[in-house]
């Protein structure tokens, strides 16, 4: 059982310098975000468990983190990421931000924010997977 982020939640990526030929999930501290995992029954049911006996007052990836962390469970992140969330390329507008700058310019600064998360910071060695 375990935890799988499929997608570029909070645009964090596994740095191109500590990928590997052929390998596609790396082990994780912390999940990316929550718009994008899978997870099996096993483990959906654990988490169910654990959410009705503790309760909660986190926010969705901060809860899951703990979760995670409580019970063992292996998080994984999926490298290259096959979801990206539409608010953030331009496909939608977002529901729970009030931007006015238009989907095109949201988009832009999204994909410099990739650039830079995915490309820049891995050459000045700075990793934001939180320790990972």
């Amino acid at each position: 059982c375990g935890y799988i982020s499929l997608g570029s939640g909070c645009a964090l990526y596994v740095p191109w310098t500590k990928k590997q030929k052929n390998k596609l999930l790396y082990p994780a501290r912390h999940v990316r975000a929550t718009d994008s995992y899978w997870i099996n029954r096993e483990t959906a049911k654990k988490m169910v468990e654990w959410i009705e006996k503790n309760g909660f007052d986190l926010p969705a990836d901060h809860l899951i983190d703990k979760i995670n962390a409580d019970l063992k469970i292996p998080i994984l992140c999926l490298e290259p990421t096959i979801v990206n969330q539409g608010s953030h390329t331009g496909l939608f507008p977002s529901s729970i931000q009030d931007l006015e700058r238009g989907t095109f310019i949201d988009y832009l600064g999204w994909r410099m924010k990739i650039i830079r998360r995915k490309y820049l910071y891995p050459l000045m060695g700075i990793d934001l997977r939180k320790n990972d």
